[in-house]
């Protein structure tokens, strides 16, 4: 049975979708299966992200019209996606009741299920929150998305899934430990990855590519590769991603089988 992650966010902007997919495609790289749902059905961008060449969609199996494994994609590293589509007609068609249908489907065949969701609080939400086991919420380092957020987080809670930490995106010269504390102290839950604002994720989106792949060494990709290593259950040197975002200590990617990243 895969485990069903939803990444969340209380605001548009806050980097949710890259980062969802970069985790994806790190757990893939760590030798998960995965798959990738986007779950956005009015504003999808995750096709984008992978810059995939998209003829059916999740609005297709949404609407009943195509067997899900049709619409499903591989990426870097075999992460496997399920893009929604573009148009105002299979937006109209798609019915995201039917989610849980899907994901009953595809539970056997994958270690990790994620879903990036819209932002705000819709129907387009609420599903995926309820049918995720984890939720994990993405914010930045300012005040007004780390109350929308955490709206989020409340509303995931009143559904009784957990939320398994909070994701600091974006952060520029360090997340102060005010700042941190005060995350922790209002979301209740720990703060499970800290991504500097790193020119190598802009260089990435610009390239259509994820930026584990495309800057592999990268002190965003080590972020981005602990937090999966995380969800993975694998141990990882605290020391690897040092507060400059120097490189691994030698042998760190030895001793974590299937992790081959650099290139």
């Amino acid at each position: 049975m895969a485990s069903i992650y939803t990444f969340a966010s209380g605001k548009g902007g806050t980097g949710k979708t890259t980062v969802s997919a970069n985790v994806a495609t790190a757990l893939a790289g760590m030798g998960r299966r995965v798959l990738i749902i986007d779950t956005d059905l009015g504003m999808a961008n995750v096709g984008l992200f992978f810059s995939l060449n998209i003829n059916k969609t999740l609005h297709d199996v949404l609407a009943g019209d195509v067997d899900v494994r049709e619409a499903i994609y591989e990426g870097p590293y075999g992460v496997k996606i399920l893009p929604a589509g573009y148009t105002i007609k299979g937006y109209q068609k798609a019915n995201i009741k039917m989610l849980e249908k899907v994901l009953d489907q595809l539970n056997r065949e994958f270690d990790f299920i994620i879903m990036d969701t819209p932002s705000g609080i819709n129907p387009n939400i609420i599903i995926p929150l309820k049918l995720s086991h984890y939720v994990i919420v993405v914010m930045n380092p300012e005040i007004t998305s780390i109350t929308d957020s955490l709206k989020t987080a409340t509303i995931a809670r009143g559904y009784d899934v957990p939320i398994s930490g909070v994701i600091v995106n974006r952060i520029e010269n360090g997340l102060s430990q005010n700042l941190r504390n005060k995350i922790n102290e209002s979301s209740g839950v720990d703060i499970i990855g800290e991504i500097p604002a790193d020119v190598a994720i802009q260089k990435s989106l610009s390239l259509q590519k994820p930026v584990v792949c495309n800057y592999p060494t990268s002190a965003a990709s080590f972020s981005l590769k602990r937090i999966a290593a995380q969800m993975a259950g694998i141990e990882s040197d605290p020391t690897y991603l040092n507060e400059t975002g120097s490189q691994p200590k030698k042998g760190f990617f030895q001793r974590i089988k299937g992790i081959f990243f650099a290139q």
